[in-house]
């Protein structure tokens, strides 16, 4: 089946993915589900990353955060097991200490706090935001360091609030028009 360059572009589009999203991507479903525990640590893990983000401090109640939460979470522990793959090679991955079965909420849980420590070792948790926009503040994956804006509309709707852009903008319209009418005639 042949695609044309439109569709090709659009499934190469959809396909790239950036650093750290794919951990990123299922950690901000995780933090938008309803039915996390009320004292969420990935939650507070996160909101302190965007405050330190932000300009405020905030590294010793990380410090202090993630020790807490691996001292008084022992469900959380995670140890080093290795196993054969099917084509005979060695894999080491991490499993949790317990040897029992794990509830569904702490499993998930574990999942996702594991996820946001990974986050925070390649230096990239800080990309998981809310976006700028007033009445947004959706969560979103900044692909780029500078990323405000979940969302082209509202970095638009943001943009075209601005005074200054107004300005901007209609002087330009004004030297376009102007343009197509020396075209014209």
């Amino acid at each position: 089946m042949l695609l044309s360059r439109t569709k090709a572009k659009t499934l190469k589009r959809r396909l790239r993915t950036f650093t750290g999203e794919d951990l990123g991507t299922p950690l901000i479903a995780y933090l938008e589900r309803t039915d996390r525990p009320t004292d969420d640590s990935v939650e507070k893990l996160v909101e302190l990353m965007g405050r330190l983000r932000s300009g405020e401090d905030t590294r010793d109640e990380m410090v202090d955060l993630i020790n807490q939460t691996v001292k008084n979470r022992p469900e959380l522990w995670m140890m080093p097991v290795a196993s054969r793959t099917p084509e005979g090679m060695v894999t080491v991955t991490d499993g949790p200490v317990s040897s029992g079965p794990v509830p569904r909420m702490i499993a998930t849980l574990l999942v996702e706090w594991n996820r946001a420590l990974v986050l925070l070792k390649r230096g990239l948790l800080d990309r998981i935001r809310r976006c700028a926009k007033a009445d947004c503040g959706k969560l979103f994956w900044a692909r780029f360091s500078h990323s405000e804006y979940h969302a082209d509309a509202c970095r638009l709707a943001v943009e075209a609030a601005n005074p200054e852009y107004k300005k901007n903008r209609r002087e330009y319209m004004r030297r376009q028009r102007k343009a197509q009418k020396r075209k014209k005639s």
